[in-house]
């Protein structure tokens, strides 16, 4: 903490109740922070992160889609940002491209 701008500590201190010395660590901190929301509550809204964050990929295999490694790709890749969340998911629900039949 103590490379930190002087009103980053005071943000520190008003938001968490943390000391501004250099004693405390950035550790001392997180711990503050996770106790007050408790590490059970973490866990779960990590877990429901991941699976809103996956939807893309869950529907293009679910679906069969043509192209769902590309889907999966962009979702790793990209789908950190609304965006390639975004064309991920378009991908992923696409209507499959109607094939011409064979001249009789």
């Amino acid at each position: 903490m103590a490379g930190r701008a002087p009103y980053e500590r005071l943000l520190l201190f008003a938001r968490y109740g943390v000391p501004t010395s250099s004693a405390v660590n950035d550790q001392e901190v997180w711990c503050k922070v996770l106790g007050d929301i408790g590490i059970g509550l973490t866990i779960v809204l990590a877990v429901l992160a991941l699976v809103v964050f996956f939807i893309p990929t869950y529907v293009a295999f679910h679906r069969e889609v043509e192209n769902r490694w590309l889907v999966l790709a962009i979702n790793v890749f990209f789908g950190g940002t609304l965006v390639g969340w975004v064309i991920a998911l378009i991908l992923a629900t696409r209507k499959p491209a109607v094939q011409q039949g064979a001249a009789a």
